[in-house]
């Protein structure tokens, strides 16, 4: 008997995830993602005018709401602008500039989070650690002092890509409560000027 369950067992080939390739796949993946849609973006750029998001998703009248907000929390993994979405949804909801309000700062603080997380999945804290370590040494001990100011700044800034901090956010690991609070107060400030001023401030952005 105690043969026999031990042929079962060494018949039994236990099923193993490769991390490594899994890692290589996305890569790649997210990689071919960010040149097609940068592509994209460089060839035909007026359709990534407010105008025309707006325009485009329009046509998802009966649940335009959780598709703004599906949108929000995945910009970042392209690093497209940001703004430019904010302003397309004035565009849609003008009587509901609050609800806008609310949808795009969870859009924000949750594409900020999946790229803070996707960049140590990523390996990219390992690479830089082990290609620059006294750079990034030095990078952390700044961030450590002054991060939740670089972080607000940075949030309320528009001129600046900000899924570029949440990158590097992850990349040093960064106190993941300190980066989410600062994503929010930073973003909040700038969306509120954003989405309850006049549009005709916006005129160049759209």
């Amino acid at each position: 008997m105690l043969q026999t369950k031990n042929k079962q067992k060494k018949n039994i080939i236990p099923f193993k995830i490769n991390v490594k390739v899994i890692k290589k796949i996305v890569i790649i993946s997210w990689l071919i993602l960010l040149v097609l849609m940068w592509g994209y973006y460089l060839i035909n750029p007026a359709y990534f005018s407010a105008k025309n998001i707006a325009h485009v998703l329009s046509k998802y009248e009966g649940y335009l709401f959780v598709v703004y907000a599906v949108i929000s929390a995945l910009r970042g993994l392209t690093l497209l602008p940001n703004m430019t979405l904010i302003i397309a949804g004035t565009l849609m909801f003008p009587n509901n500039l609050t609800m806008l309000l609310i949808i795009s700062v969870f859009g924000i603080t949750a594409s900020s989070v999946s790229i803070y997380y996707f960049s140590e999945f990523l390996g990219f804290d390992k690479f830089f650690v082990k290609k620059y370590p006294k750079k990034i040494e030095y990078i952390k001990q700044k961030m450590n002092k002054h991060g939740i100011i670089i972080l607000l700044l940075w949030s309320f800034l528009p001129i600046v890509p900000s899924d570029l901090i949440s990158y590097v956010s992850g990349t040093l690991q960064f106190s993941i409560v300190k980066f989410v609070g600062a994503i929010i107060v930073g973003h909040l400030i700038i969306y509120l000027v954003v989405i309850f001023c006049s549009d005709s401030i916006f005129n160049f952005f759209i």
